[in-house]
């Protein structure tokens, strides 16, 4: 099909329009221009070029003025306009002299005459793009700039992204038709693949947002050179371009000087490889892959340069075609092997993971590197093969090793990008993990982020699959390629392995510590465990354990093993040792503890007290009278570093070496906490005398070894009290007024004195002394005039006087505004209607209308005189309420924190035992109201947990706490074990309780009719116990009566 071209008259009439469209054709796979408007060219800016030079940049950069964000989806829309037909109906960002505008187009295709199908385009610019949304009043604007943030997140399918060139697939179907027309207008095609060297080392240095800005600015390079269609991004750093051989050979030469043409500081070297494309018989695919093969010869040779493919690279493609040709004959004969690299839970320095890795020892070629045949599978769509080879492995291997009776620890095995498209993965492996007999969470999956990064919505969906049938899902390599955090939003991972490159560069200065240690603290802010590869020295290990990661794996601790060597090593003793199965729930439990989670922000603190952005905190284990640090954040290891010189490498401590001394207090609590498992809140002093409030809840007690994991949070850090009028105040207010109560006393008695004018001098001198030296505000005043008798200099500086005796008869309309004013005029009046001091926080500002909270005692008294005054003591307490506030604040987080389940939502043990003291205290003291306690179970948890995974088991706890809740929707509901529930049934509740438990009893009978989840439920009521439990012991017994019917009548039905 040829390029349409309208009658002269036409196009100049359609030319000369002022309203802004274009035509287009879609011809040889790739969009042209057939016709712009002169409003086009007004509205986008262009009024100043040739129309000619116009019509070369809509051919060959359609996009350069496009919003980086905006390019993929303007592509895919375009694309899909083009291919599929319908509507074409977008909103995108397009840069007109220097600024960003709304541009909305609409689209509509005709046919011609002849047959020709025209897409007409229609556009209209919305207005100017502001980044701050909250500038714009226009509800329309506001909503156009939302749908353009949601969708600069989404992922696209025929154009890449981040650079909005042409994806793989797209690139091909117009590679295969340009390089036709190539061959036609007589000029030999080539196809070129570039890769940098260093872009990872870049990424890390200079951060991936840099990263991408080069990307993006290599990407509009080759769209200069080549045009918009003619390239392609494949995947992270690696490019595809077609040409013709000479002007391949002329852009080779300029890229690889000069840095590529890129406006960067750093070097970076840049390979391409060329395939000269001469044989047709090739497939555009195959011709690609060659280009690339010519440009992974130059990996290890760090300079710009092309790479021609020859005859020499044909073995490597040979090498790949052998592997490809014998993975089943490979499989089959046990070439092969599956070996096993431990996973160390820093917690206990036990084996908690092993990943599976395969090594293919072949016959006739020898040692072949995972590097040469997993890629060789990978681009065959084969690799499914060698993965599930693998997961058959594995599920024998735990068998095996169960059977020489070690420890069996979940194994994790890798699946590939293809995988996932060449067979239905997600149930090849369930249906052998379940023929096997092995559990479900058993098996790990690991991805790695490209996969993921490639096609994140049908990943995402792939890995709830998996999720959901029990399968804990980890992501692999997380830094190793373009990490976003966004892909870590969006998918339900359960672990992130850290790659290795960020371990090597710790020796290299803080940068890398500072990556690690945010990466560890983000994975642990989204629930994440985090696992760091490659450790091989003693050093990495402790500094990824200081920043609280929960797993490492490398050469450090053990190589990859096969099994029969993991066998030996156990018998020699020499093995690492693995950790026990019944454990794993309590390992679990403290790794989903967050030591980042109390983010609370206090600024302009004073008085000699430190808050953190952090709280220091810590994870303990405890056992009589023995504690040992196993985890914490960096803000506690900053903390105790600075503060506690002595015991900053300390990790282990026995309260028999603190009798006496300092910190005794604290770990008694501690140890008190892990005994008991009530939280603690309690005040010690350090031997500098600095007081220090700390709290401890107890998170777990490990099954086996019976120690309990503590938790505890520094609250604060105080080096003395104050702030508040308290009650040495008070006292010091109580003598002021006796003072003056003395005063009036000894005017009576001294009336008749010759010398009663220098004894009230003296007294009022006194007075007077005591009012000025006052560390607080003090005046007094007038009662009938409501003037100022007396103050301190304080009260005069809030007053805004120079002295006291600026203040002296004023009112206080004279000093303060009218509101201010009447308020003290009627707390005066409060004050003087009461037989006691009056005493008040009230908010009001100072005389110079600043916002300011006091604490104000007034009383009232006759001088010698017996004029009716008030004496006044006031305390500028905002910064200290600020402080109490935030204190506050903080502290109902964390004992929120302490006592709410993290599965389920509703509240814990601890709250169900801080309640229970609470009733049994009402109880002594005859003043409990009626209650019932319901006990409830989920039956059979444990079943499910082994066969369909603890996701499974995780989901139907769930499910029973939100029918239990449904149902008791009036009273408090507490999770107080794995499947167990407790309801404090009262008010409405109580007298429905019998009614209640009958709605669970119905939902049973109807779940054991199809099969769904039972919950046993037992009741007792409250009849004048002493205690609590001894109501729960009666609910508790009927519960496990109710958990025997239920299972008698499960067994009758099967």
């Amino acid at each position: 099909m040829e390029k349409y071209r309208y009658c002269d008259e036409e196009l100049k009439l359609m030319e000369n329009s002022t309203v802004p469209f274009a035509v287009y054709q879609f011809l040889n796979k790739r969009v042209i221009t057939i016709i712009l408007s002169q409003g086009f060219i007004d509205l986008f800016g262009f009024e100043g070029m040739k129309k000619e030079d116009v019509y070369a940049l809509m051919d060959n950069n359609m996009y350069r003025d496009t919003h980086p964000d905006d390019m993929a989806s303007l592509g895919d829309a375009a694309y899909r306009f083009a291919t599929e037909g319908g509507a074409y109906d977008v909103v995108y960002r397009s840069k007109k002299h220097g600024e960003y505008r709304i541009i909305h187009s609409y689209g509509r295709h005709i046919y011609k005459e002849d047959g020709t199908r025209l897409a007409f385009v229609w556009y209209t610019d919305q207005g100017a793009y502001v980044e701050d949304g909250k500038k714009e009043k226009d509800s329309l604007m506001n909503l156009l700039k939302n749908e353009l943030a949601e969708r600069s997140i989404n992922v696209q399918t025929s154009h890449d992204y981040l650079t909005g060139l042409p994806a793989m697939t797209y690139f091909f179907e117009l590679a295969d038709e340009g390089c036709k027309r190539i061959r036609e207008s007589g000029k030999t095609p080539v196809i070129l693949f570039t890769d940098f060297n260093g872009m990872k080392v870049y990424n890390q240095n200079y951060g991936m947002e840099e990263g991408d800005k080069v990307l993006k600015s290599y990407a509009d390079k080759l769209i200069g050179i080549f045009t918009h269609e003619n390239c392609s991004r494949f995947s992270s750093d690696h490019f595809c371009i077609f040409t013709d051989l000479e002007k391949g050979l002329s852009a080779a030469k300029q890229l690889s000087s000069n840095n590529a043409g890129l406006d960067i500081e750093k070097k970076l070297h840049l390979r391409i490889g060329m395939y000269v494309y001469e044989d047709e018989n090739i497939s555009i695919s195959g011709a690609c892959d060659r280009a690339k093969v010519a440009c992974d010869s130059g990996k290890n040779i760090f300079t710009s340069k092309l790479y021609v493919f020859d005859r020499k690279m044909m073995t490597t493609i040979e090498n790949r075609q052998y592997v490809v040709e014998n993975i089943d004959k490979a499989i089959k004969e046990g070439w092969i092997k599956v070996y096993y690299q431990p996973i160390i839970r820093t917690a206990n320095g036990r084996v908690c993971h092993e990943e599976a890795l395969s090594r293919w020892i072949d016959p006739v070629k020898g040692f072949l590197n995972p590097a040469e045949f997993i890629p060789a599978l990978e681009e065959s769509n084969t690799i499914f093969k060698l993965d599930l080879y693998v997961v058959d492995s594995v599920l024998k291997k735990m068998k095996d090793q169960a059977s020489h009776g070690l420890y069996v620890v979940p194994q994790s095995v890798n699946l590939s990008r293809s995988d996932f498209y060449t067979c239905d993965i997600v149930e090849e492996v369930r249906k052998r993990v379940d023929e096997a007999g092995i559990p479900r969470d058993r098996l790990v999956i690991e991805i790695t982020e490209s996969i993921v990064g490639d096609d994140i919505e049908y990943m995402i969906d792939k890995i709830k699959r998996f999720k959901e049938l029990g399968f804990k899902v980890w992501m692999d390599d997380y830094g190793s390629g373009y990490s976003s955090p966004m892909i870590l939003q969006k998918v339900p991972f359960d672990l992130i392995k850290i790659d290795m490159q960020f371990v090597r560069q710790l020796e290299e200065g803080e940068r890398a510590k500072i990556i690690l240690t945010e990466l560890v603290r983000m994975a642990m802010s989204l629930g994440m465990d985090t696992v760091a590869e490659g450790v091989e020295t003693k050093e990495q290990a402790e500094f990824l354990k200081d920043i609280g990661c929960d797993m490492l794996q490398g050469y450090y601790f053990c190589k990859p093993v096969s099994l029969e060597e993991i066998i030996e090593r156990n018998r020699k003793g020499i093995q690492i040792g693995f950790e026990n199965p019944r454990e794993e729930d309590y390992y679990t439990q403290l790794g989903k503890v967050n030591l980042y989670n109390l983010s609370i922000s206090a600024s302009d603190i004073h008085g000699g007290t430190s808050y953190f952005d952090t709280w220091p905190m810590v994870m303990t284990e405890c056992k009589d009278g023995h504690i040992k640090i196993i985890k914490y954040n960096i803000t506690f290891k900053t903390y105790t570093d600075e503060l506690f010189p002595d015991f900053a490498n300390t990790y282990e401590f026995d309260l028999s070496d603190f009798k006496g001394k300092n910190g005794e207090l604290s770990l008694n609590a501690v140890l008190q906490c892990a005994k008991d498992g009530k939280r603690i809140i309690l005040d010690d002093m350090t031997k500098d005398g600095k007081i220090i409030q700390i709290m401890a809840w107890r998170v777990a007690v490990n099954p086996v070894t019976k120690v309990s994991a503590v938790m505890v949070a520094v609250l604060s850090s105080t080096d003395q009290r104050g702030g508040f009028l308290d009650e040495k105040h008070n006292k010091e207010l109580q003598r002021l007024s006796g003072e003056y109560e003395k005063l009036r006393k000894e005017n009576v008695r001294l009336k008749e004195e010759a010398d009663v004018t220098q004894k009230i001098s003296e007294l009022k001198k006194s007075v007077s002394d005591l009012l000025t030296n006052m560390p607080a505000m003090t005046f007094s005043k007038d009662v009938d005039t409501g003037k100022y008798l007396a103050c301190n200099q304080a009260f005069a500086d809030y007053a805004h006087k120079e002295t006291p005796e600026g203040v002296v008869g004023l009112t206080d309309y004279e000093i303060f505004d009218e509101i201010t004013a009447r308020h003290f005029v009627e707390d005066d009046k409060k004050a003087l209607s009461m037989s006691k001091p009056h005493i008040f926080f009230e908010d009001v500002p100072d005389a110079a209308g600043n916002p300011r909270q006091f604490q104000t005692t007034k009383l009232k008294f006759t001088d010698n005189t017996g004029r009716e005054c008030l004496l006044g003591l006031c305390q500028d307490v905002t910064d200290a309420m600020k402080i109490k506030r935030e204190y506050t604040e903080k502290l109902a987080l964390v004992q929120n924190m302490a006592e709410i389940d993290a599965l389920t939502g509703i509240k814990n043990r601890n709250a169900y035992e801080t309640r229970e003291d609470l009733m049994n205290l009402r109880i002594r003291e005859h003043r409990q109201p009626e209650f019932a306690i319901v006990v409830l179970d989920v039956n059979d948890l444990k079943v499910i947990n082994d066969t369909e995974g603890h996701e499974a088991g995780d989901k139907c706890i769930c499910d029973a706490c939100e029918i239990i809740c449904r149902t008791f929707k009036r009273s408090p509901v507490y999770r107080i074990g794995g499947d167990e529930f407790v309801v404090i049934s009262q008010d409405e509740d109580y007298e429905r309780s019998d009614d209640l438990t009958g709605i669970i009893a119905k939902y049973n009978e109807e779940a054991l009719k199809t099969g769904g989840l039972t919950i046993a439920c037992g009741m007792a009521k409250y009849h004048n116990e002493a205690t609590v439990e001894e109501v729960f012991e009666r609910a508790d017994k009927r519960m496990y009566e109710n958990k025997h019917f239920l299972k008698k009548i499960k067994r009758q039905q099967q």
